[in-house]
Formats: structure tokens, C-alpha cells, sequence
């Protein structure tokens, strides 16, 4: 399950009329939105050129657990970024990729758990190979059908969520 949280950065200066405030970090840290916003840019950017001008309504990635995104953080800024664009509306579903090696001594395969330790839990050897979690696709696009009175509506698929 992915919740949306407030983008956990500091707002600076007076702004724009009408801008969003931003809140303070729940846990005392750096903003982490900047990592995640040039991300979703860049998924935009794929989507777009994918929908060739039709409505997008969920957009499914793969995200491994090396490549160091935050799945709540990126649904997030998602939105932020969408806003009053051609894909205001549609939503970003995060399939999140245990890291995952393999022994190259013997074969033992284990997940790495929250705190990546590259080392066989059978044997103990440190050659190791990592065989999942580096990934980061987008698996798939649902469209968004257009009814008859020129309005989005779902596609149906039921995929994603």
C-alpha cells in the first residue's frame, strides 16, 4: 500500500500568490521531493511520448530497492508535477523490487533485507552478484477512454490498484 504525504521540505520566502505551503519534515530531515520530482520528469516525459496525445489514467512502475526511491515521496511528486498539465488526474502506482543476491561461491540466493548487506548468508562469502532491485521501469500505461460527452473516464482494466 503507497500513502501520499506533504513534500517534507521547508518553504523559503514569501512565494507566489496563492502557492501551496509547504510543511516541515515529520522526521527532522532534508527534503528528499528534488530526487523524485527530476524522476517523475522524466516519467512524464515517457508517458507523453508513449500516449501520443491520448488521456492517461494510471501509470504502473517498477521501482528496485537499490535505486534508492521512495515510493510515497514519488506518488507525490507526481502530483505536483502533473498539475495543470495533460496528465493532471492520472496516478502513479509504485511496484517496490526487493534487492536481492546471489553467491557466486555457492549459489545461495537471499533478499538483503532493509539494511543491504552484501555477504552469503550461507557461506559468508562476500562474492556475490546482485540479481534484483537495481531495476526501475514503467511496466505499463492505462488510457483513459473518453465518453461521449468528452469526459475521462477509466479504462476498466483494474490493474494497478
Amino acid at each position: 500500500m503507497t500513502v501520499t504525504r506533504e513534500c517534507p521540505s521547508r518553504r523559503r520566502g514569501g512565494g507566489a500568490e496563492g502557492a501551496r505551503p509547504l510543511r516541515r519534515p515529520a522526521r527532522g530531515g532534508r527534503c528528499g521531493c528534488v530526487h523524485e520530482l527530476s524522476v517523475c520528469a522524466s516519467i512524464a516525459d515517457i508517458v507523453t511520448r508513449r500516449a501520443a496525445g491520448r488521456a492517461v489514467s494510471v501509470i504502473n512502475v517498477r521501482a528496485g530497492q537499490l535505486r534508492q526511491i521512495v515510493p510515497d515521496t514519488l506518488v507525490y511528486c507526481w502530483g505536483l508535477l502533473c498539475e495543470d498539465t495533460p496528465l493532471a488526474g492520472s496516478r502513479i502506482v509504485v511496484e517496490s523490487v526487493p534487492a536481492r543476491i546471489r553467491c557466486r561461491s555457492c549459489g545461495n540466493e537471499a533478499d538483503v533485507g532493509d539494511l543491504p548487506v552484501f555477504a552469503c548468508a550461507g557461506c559468508g562469502g562476500i562474492d556475490v552478484e546482485v540479481v534484483a532491485g537495481e531495476e526501475f521501469l514503467v511496466t505499463s500505461l492505462e488510457l483513459a477512454e473518453e465518453t461521449g460527452a468528452g469526459t475521462r473516464a477509466d479504462s476498466g482494466t483494474g490493474a494497478g490498484g
